[in-house]
């Protein structure tokens, strides 16, 4: 008997996602596919599928199936035409619950009083809409929601005495430290009294000592949202899949964790540059919930070199410097998440190129397998088409699956010589390119020297780059600006341990060069938890010319780091990068941007002040 509903099969280990017609298959599909694309200039060149069908939008719709069907792909992912769901081609569908509710620039706190009413009343009329549609494979609750460490103090800062959300943060409190003693212990603080906490207007305590607090509270909020939307979307639709939130990126694992019992399946957006799946990540995902992973966006994208004019002046970072690159990088991030047994689907962002000019939001991105005429990028489709058509081998090989042993990559170390006058210092050593899908130059592009003196350490970085690339407004409002400019980027944390996450005693400095050869280069900082720019960085840098480059020096005070001068001997944190926008290349020492691993001063490598 055909079941009428998509399911899950687990086959000696391994997931599979099953149609009604009984075949198991690792999903592969295209998002937001329309015949139409808008811009958010008036007649600016954009995507219209329509014109090569004489406007006959059920010719455009019967080509286009044959083209995801002849490239391998399963299905739609979600955001399509609404006429698609009522079509045999498989489709998901996004509620978009939480995202839809906002209360002063923010998202509904949770433990509102109406929040699932007000849940409720979104969700149903969306479901009853679609409850009949055969080929809708299951429901996204959400998509990249902002999963924030900051929701402990939200949830408390500045709220009445007796609002529930209050009352949830002081409860959790109590749980998780028992006595007031112990949570004044953890936090430097000198709370008389939960009962006296409660009637405080704020917490007042450091982001650094609460870290491990406000992640617990983001997975206890996290298990609130999944158990409350779980529950009313089975009683509207008690059959069909529910298919997680489609993260923005893993979150902390807390959060995952919170869909155990839940959802069917993790679902997560990733967009890596590197084109190499996150085994690591994945796998403790799937350990903490028992449901396989789908990967619903992931995409690369080749702003020098495509067919519609996009110029990613707002978009991701997942760039690459020619379209044979997105082929490459879409095999070996595909066939390397099918190789485990865990991973049941993959849905490409997205079908068409976006204008040149922007859509509505300004996004304007070669994301498309076809450009804005409406013609597909050969060599991705090439790649698609075989790597897809391997899939169901692939992923059949991955029983008996197990996390491999990796030992630990040992972080670099550098000596770095007291200053001595006329020199710049000893050349660091170890710089290496980003792994990327690109071919790589066989010389590096970059090289830096240190030295330091009591008063400051010096880091002279020479860049061969004759083109310079600048986007300045952005690194103003933004720390994720880095795919945007030319760039040179420091890291830096006194003493030889560090945090998980950047804390107030980090220092992360960037240098964007003169675009205009003035040599005034663009300097700002997070710094204390907090962005500022120019002097108030407290950090000299001096950009000038070199053949067929530039050289940024930067003068970095011991005080910006530390209290007292810096010492013989003493032991930094280091990191650096420098970024070639144009040609969609970064130099790096410890830890390169892509993976993020830049936040984290654990992966940063050690700098050995020597006499």
């Amino acid at each position: 008997m055909q079941n009428k509903y998509w399911t899950l099969h687990r086959d000696r280990g391994v997931h599979w996602l099953v149609s009604p017609r009984g075949e198991r298959m690792v999903y592969t599909s295209v998002q937001c596919v329309g015949p139409r694309h808008g811009s958010r200039v008036k007649g600016a060149p954009t995507y219209d599928g329509l014109k090569r069908h004489h406007g006959s939008l059920f010719g455009w719709i019967e080509e286009t199936e044959r083209r995801l069907k002849s490239w391998g792909m399963k299905g739609l992912g979600a955001w399509n035409h609404g006429l698609w769901r009522y079509r045999e081609t498989p489709f998901t569908e996004c509620l978009n619950i939480w995202k839809s509710l906002w209360v002063k620039g923010k998202l509904k706190p949770i433990f509102d009083a109406d929040w699932n009413q007000t849940v409720e009343d979104l969700v149903k009329p969306q479901i009853r809409g679609l409850k009949d549609a055969p080929a809708l494979a299951g429901w996204f609750l959400d998509n990249e929601i902002p999963w924030n460490e900051g929701w402990l103090f939200d949830y408390f800062d500045g709220r009445r005495a007796d609002d529930p959300n209050k009352h949830a943060v002081v409860a959790f409190l109590k749980r998780r430290h028992r006595t007031i003693a112990r949570l004044n212990a953890a936090w430097g603080t000198r709370y008389p009294s939960f009962t006296a906490l409660g009637r405080r207007s704020r917490l007042g305590a450091s982001q650094d000592r609460t870290r491990a607090d406000r992640i617990a509270f983001l997975g206890m909020v996290a298990r609130e949202f999944f158990a409350r939307t779980c529950r009313i979307v089975r009683a509207l639709d008690p059959n069909r899949l529910i298919l997680g939130v489609r993260y923005a990126g893993f979150p902390a694992m807390e959060v995952v964790a919170g869909q155990k019992g839940h959802t069917d399946v993790i679902s997560v957006n990733l967009y890596i540059a590197e084109g190499k799946f996150p085994v690591a990540q994945a796998a403790e995902a799937n350990r903490l919930t028992g449901q396989p992973v789908w990967v619903t966006e992931f995409s690369w994208h080749a702003p020098w070199d495509n067919r519609s004019g996009d110029r990613n002046t707002i978009g991701f970072g997942s760039r690459v410097r020619e379209q044979a690159s997105r082929g490459r990088a879409y095999r070996s991030f595909v066939e390397g998440g099918a190789a485990l047994p865990f991973v049941i689907g993959f849905d490409w962002f997205q079908w068409c190129d976006e204008s040149p000019m922007g859509r509505g939001d300004g996004e304007d991105v070669n994301f498309g397998l076809v450009d804005i005429h409406d013609r597909p990028y050969e060599d991705l489709v090439r790649q698609i088409r075989r790597t897809n058509l391997a899939l169901p081998r692939i992923h059949a090989r991955a029983a008996g699956w197990k996390l491999p042993w990796a030992p630990p990559v040992p972080l670099p170390v550098c000596a770095v010589p007291r200053a001595v006058a006329g020199s710049a210092g000893d050349l660091l050593p170890d710089l290496k390119f980003r792994p990327s899908p690109d071919p790589q130059p066989v010389k590096l592009t970059a090289s830096a020297r240190l030295a330091w003196t009591p008063a400051a350490l010096r880091v002279t970085v020479d860049v061969a780059d004759a083109v310079r690339t600048v986007e300045v407004d952005r690194p103003m409002k933004s720390i994720e600006w880095f795919w945007m400019s030319d760039a040179v980027e420091l890291l830096l944390r006194a003493g030889g341990d560090a945090p998980e996450a950047l804390d107030a005693a980090s220092l992360k400095i960037w240098a964007l060069p003169d675009a205009a050869g003035r040599g005034r280069a663009v300097v700002g900082a997070w710094r204390a938890h907090r962005r500022v720019r120019g002097a108030a960085t407290g950090v000299r840098v001096r950009q000038s010319r070199i053949p067929g480059g530039y050289r940024m020096a930067f003068a970095v005070p011991s005080g910006v780091l530390q209290k007292g001068p810096f010492r013989p001997w003493q032991v930094l944190r280091f990191n650096l990068l420098v970024e070639d926008c144009e040609k969609v290349r970064e130099v790096c020492w410890s830890a390169h941007q892509g993976d993020w691993t830049t936040e984290k001063p654990r992966t940063w490598g050690r700098l050995a002040l020597v006499p």
